[in-house]
């Protein structure tokens, strides 16, 4: 996801550092960026909630690691079609890494 942030990744290692736990970036759209457990979790859910839906990430939260408290982070542009990738635009992270540089430097010829 081109528009995680350094910032958030630590935010979601903190949310993990001391009890069992779950974390999660959730996404304008109802799904989610980022998804984190430090503990064991229930099967393997990952295919069975409906993806690029409204609900997505609570729909997967309700399968998944349901024994672990959770952590929400702060909701994320998520990346899925053009719409998305003008929206996100707006809001480039704060220190890019030169990966990100160059995808950002793109997406003005990408958006048109």
């Amino acid at each position: 996801m081109p528009g995680l942030s350094a910032a958030l990744i630590e935010d979601a290692c903190h949310a993990l550092a001391n009890e069992a736990a779950r974390v999660i970036a959730p996404a304008t759209d109802g799904g989610f960026v980022l998804f984190g457990a430090n503990a064991d979790l229930d099967a393997d859910p990952w295919s069975e909630p409906a993806y690029g839906v409204p609900g997505t990430a609570e729909q997967f939260l309700a399968l998944i690691g349901t024994h672990l408290p959770v952590q929400r982070l702060k909701t994320q542009q998520d990346l899925d079609t053009q719409a998305d990738l003008r929206q996100l635009a707006k809001h480039p992270p704060e220190a890019l890494s030169a990966q990100q540089s160059d995808f950002w430097g793109r997406i003005p010829a990408w958006s048109r």
